[in-house]
């Protein structure tokens, strides 16, 4: 009788820790991936060594894209001038 009361209670035990094991291995594999996000933000992070690089790039896209405004407003004004000369030339005829 003893016997069935200690095989039941181990089973008992089993089964807890098949489920605490469980548990384990998900925290596992969450651990593995925050480690691998963690190397990827070590590895693309600006950091005070390369910040400079990082803001010279960004200054350079900026004047690329002040650039692109600045000839995208003289073309569309180029635009309004041929468009008032086609409608002027239209007109007179």
């Amino acid at each position: 009788m003893e016997k069935d009361i200690i095989i039941k209670k181990l089973e008992e035990h089993d089964e807890r820790f098949e489920k605490v094991d469980k548990r384990l291995d998900r925290q596992m594999v969450a651990i593995l991936d925050n480690r691998e996000d963690i190397n990827w933000i070590k590895e693309n992070i600006v950091t005070k060594d390369n910040h400079q690089e990082v803001i010279s790039r960004l200054d350079e896209i900026v004047l690329i894209v002040s650039e692109i405004r600045e000839d995208h407003f003289f073309a569309i004004e180029w635009l309004k001038k041929h468009e008032l000369r086609i409608a002027n030339l239209e007109a007179r005829t």
